[in-house]
């Protein structure tokens, strides 16, 4: 287990400093394939516009880990928790708005 948290903090500092055949950084794209729907990867800035360049790696760990399945579950729950927080914060904002002016 180790090994692949490890492997999936490469991933994220290795983001920083890829360089694509033009020297250009890679975007990261979502896989719509049938193999691998939804899925996460660095690609060419130029991928389908300009040939010469095929740069790929993926952005994130193999599937099919069961603690990293555990901690992305996890994080899609902190992260609709602070979207609610976040909407919450934004209603009131709007409100203290109205009322500086109206006021």
């Amino acid at each position: 287990m180790a090994s692949q948290s490890s492997r999936a903090s490469r991933f994220r500092l290795d983001a920083k400093e890829l360089l694509c055949g033009h020297g250009e950084r890679p975007i990261l794209r979502t896989s719509s394939t049938k193999d691998n729907p939804g899925r996460r990867f660095w690609g060419c800035v130029y991928y389908k516009v300009q040939d010469g360049c095929d740069f790929f790696r993926w952005a994130d760990p193999e599937p099919g880990g069961g603690h990293q399945e555990v901690e992305f579950a996890r994080n899609r729950r902190k992260i609709t928790k602070l979207k609610a927080r976040l909407k919450e914060l934004e209603t009131k904002l709007w409100v203290v708005a109205a009322l500086c002016i109206a006021g």
